[in-house]
């Protein structure tokens, strides 16, 4: 390469074809690291062969039929066990993390008789909204209760919900917690 400034740009000025090569073929392309990985629009199709019963053999044995062949399907085997695999730890992990987040609070309000929960069920039976308050926030929004600020953490969390503070000063000057939600989002009826 040149820098030619008559004409302010770079230009090639001497090009051998014996350090250049053909690009991967398409049967090739499942080897290339960038594409060892199950795509989005594939891993839709994949989870619901799944949920309904496919074995994961047989699932690339279709995506192999719709590609024109095994050697068209741009993921090895291999990768899309890992896939599967940690699709089923991602929902393994929100349950455990809901049942267990609700176990825990249930043993604060064994021992404190003022605490308060709530939450909601989505359509498909998960973990919406939670919302809960223990005694000494209770007591403490009845003393310092008369101006309330709230604070959106928006999608910072694991599990991208908001979550939300609502929050006074007591007669201290320091910031008190009077409760805390886990949204499933920012509307209004929420």
């Amino acid at each position: 390469m040149k820098f030619d400034k008559s004409e302010n740009s770079w230009v090639v000025k001497d090009f051998n074809p014996a350090h250049n090569h053909d690009l991967a073929l398409k049967k090739d392309m499942q080897f290339l690291r960038s594409n060892s990985d199950v795509l989005d629009c594939m891993g839709t199709q994949v989870m619901s062969m799944r949920q309904s019963g496919i074995r994961t053999c047989h699932i690339l044995n279709n995506l192999a039929v719709e590609k024109g062949g095994h050697d068209y399907v741009p993921f090895l085997k291999k990768n899309l066990y890992n896939w599967i695999g940690r699709q089923r730890e991602l929902e393994e992990e929100d349950e455990m993390d809901a049942e267990g987040s609700q176990g825990y609070l249930e043993c604060l309000g064994l021992c404190d008789p003022n605490f308060f929960k709530t939450h909601t069920i989505d359509t498909e039976y998960r973990l919406a909204d939670f919302f809960w308050a223990d005694g000494i926030s209770r007591d403490d929004y009845g003393h310092f209760g008369e101006i309330i600020t709230f604070d959106i953490t928006y999608k910072k969390n694991a599990y991208n919900k908001p979550l939300l503070l609502f929050v006074g000063v007591n007669h201290y000057f320091r910031i008190v917690v009077f409760t805390i939600a886990l949204l499933y989002n920012e509307k209004e009826d929420t």
